[in-house]
This record gives C-alpha cells, structure tokens and sequence, in this order.
C-alpha cells in the first residue's frame, strides 16, 4: 500500500502546473519546455567568458594573474565546459517577461493591446534601454511603434507593441488583466552592439548610449494568463517584420 501511495504521488506531482523560479506564475505550454532567461549567465557562454561565469574576476583581479590563469589546466577545463554550454545554448529556447502592463484597456478603433514596453528618457542614464530591446535581449524584428512622450522634448519617446484581436479575446483580457502577461519566447543569436540616444529628466540629452546585447531570433510573442496557462495570443515572426 505504501508503494501505491508513493506512485500516486509522484503522478500528482506531474500534474502540477509549472511554474517560474519564483513560484508565483503558471506557464503556458509552449514556454514549459524553454528557459528563463538570465542575460548575464547567458552572455558569459555566448562570449566564452570564464572569469565572468564563473565569478573569478576578484579572485584574478590583475592583467597578469588572468594571463597566468588562461595557461593554467583549470582554466581550460572550465573554456571547455563553456563550450558545451554554448552549444546547447544554440539548441535551447528562452523566455522574458516583455512587459509589466496591468491596466491593458482594449482599444476599439484598433481592435487590439497596446503594450507598453519602454522608453528613451529617464532620470539617469541607469535606466536607459536600447530600442527593440527587453532584458537586454534585443529583438530585432519586433514591430514596434514609437510614441512622442506629451510636454517633453521633440524625440523624447515611449516604446509599445500593438497585438491586434477579436473584441471577443479583449473582453477575456480585461476581465482577467491581473493575471495577463505578455512573453516573448525565442533563440540566442550572438551579440549586438546599439548605440541610441536618451534623455535625462535632470541632465538632457545623452547623444549617445552603448549597450552590449544579445540578439534574439525566431521570435514567438505570447499573451497568456498566468494563472491558468491559457494563451489568448501568440505570433511568430519571421524575418525583419515590420508589423503584425
């Protein structure tokens, strides 16, 4: 009877919705077999960068320790194991929350979301966010729309992204908006190097910000409840589209 017990158990177990790390959201499925993504971790094996992955950087704090770490046998056990992860990278999917929006308000003249995703001013250059980009990730072919933020400079922007819908699906959003969130499932693809410009609310124009990100391919957007799992939108794109 224990052992029936056990068994019983474990398929329970199975059952059991997935959720994120933190344990406070249920996945939709095409997220459950991908990985959140951690853009540091991730940045460290796309550039084979040992020291940053794993955290020596204090321990060889000098040029000539690093140089004399490079030749050592530890050193190259550990460039190898990166490179077993790089190449599993390339095998894998990854997922980001794309945007924070809890009052999504259906708009009826466009039949669709608009999604907040960022902006091009701030209070200091700490907040800055490259456009296209969440995370650090920087998706290339997202179609997104740049908006003049209202009583601030000429080129002073908001970022957003428009999913587009029956008024069906934009009631059921609304009635569960709490629990709606937008992700943007894809594939690393190296790095990006984009230099942008931004606006401090205390100090003006920066004319140019340079970030270093990941680039980010075979992109799916999904909006879903994150209580149920249940998709209300998904959309993969394809190539440098420009819109959905």
């Amino acid at each position: 009877m224990r052992i029936l017990n056990l068994s019983l158990l474990l398929v329970l177990i199975l059952m059991l919705p997935v959720v994120n790390a933190f344990g406070d959201i249920v996945l939709p499925e095409a997220l459950q077999s991908a990985e959140e993504a951690n853009f540091s971790k991730l940045y460290y094996i796309e550039k084979l960068d040992v020291l940053g992955y794993y955290n020596l950087n204090d321990t060889y704090n000098t040029g000539l320790k690093q140089l004399n770490f490079k030749h050592s046998p530890e050193y190259a056990e550990k460039l190898d194991s990166l490179k077993g992860f790089k190449k599993e990278m390339a095998g894998k999917s990854f997922w980001v929350e794309a945007a924070k929006n809890k009052n999504l308000t259906y708009d009826l003249k466009r039949k669709g979301f608009e999604i907040y995703l960022g902006s091009n001013w701030g209070q200091g250059t700490a907040m800055a966010r490259a456009p296209k980009s969440d995370g650090e990730f920087y998706f290339n072919n997202l179609p997104t729309n740049i908006k003049q933020e209202k009583e601030l400079p000429l080129g002073v922007s908001n970022e957003t992204l428009f999913l587009q819908m029956s008024e069906s699906d934009g009631t059921t959003i609304e009635d569960n908006r709490d629990d709606v969130h937008v992700f943007l499932l894809f594939k690393v693809s190296g790095t990006k190097e984009i230099s942008f410009k931004f606006f401090s609310l205390r100090f003006g124009w920066y004319p140019k910000v340079t970030q270093q990100l990941l680039s980010a391919t075979n992109t799916r957007i999904i909006l879903a409840n994150t209580k149920t799992g249940e998709v209300y939108y998904q959309k993969q794109l394809v190539g440098n589209l420009k819109r959905i």
